[in-house]
């Protein structure tokens, strides 16, 4: 019987995790389209109100990111080898990406590696450092 509960137990927090995990690739499938279609109230949707990292906080985002959005007139954002690691309502997102901004004749482009974390709040998962 110890048996059967145990992997029914297990069943329940792999079904949780596969959930999570699919609400946090949602958040950042979202913050993907607001970055290419320089929508910055539906990029703000993915960010915690409590954002912290350094200096940043939620303001501090919002600003930069409308300025990059008004200065480029095309932003190509692409994501890949995506890891999400969970531990309880926090998670850490580790990615590739490739970003190319256009303005004007002008073309730039970066390429990294990020590493975001999230929390599970009221409303769903939100990017809290990171950014």
């Amino acid at each position: 019987m110890f048996f059967v509960a145990f992997f029914a137990g297990c069943a329940s927090t792999d079904r949780s995790s596969a959930e999570a995990e699919k609400a946090i690739n949602q958040v950042m499938s979202i913050r993907e389209k607001a970055i290419r279609e320089k929508d910055i109230d539906l990029y703000m949707t993915c960010i915690s109100k409590d954002y912290k990292d350094r200096e940043d906080s939620f303001d501090v985002v919002r600003e930069r990111m409308q300025k990059n959005f008004e200065v480029f007139e095309m932003i190509d954002f692409l994501t890949s080898k995506r890891t999400v690691y969970l531990e309880g309502q926090k998670a850490m997102l580790v990615e590739d990406y490739e970003i190319v901004f256009f303005a004007g004749a002008k073309r730039d482009r970066a390429r990294g590696k990020e590493q975001i974390f999230l929390r599970k709040e009221d409303g769903g998962w939100k990017i809290v450092k990171g950014l």
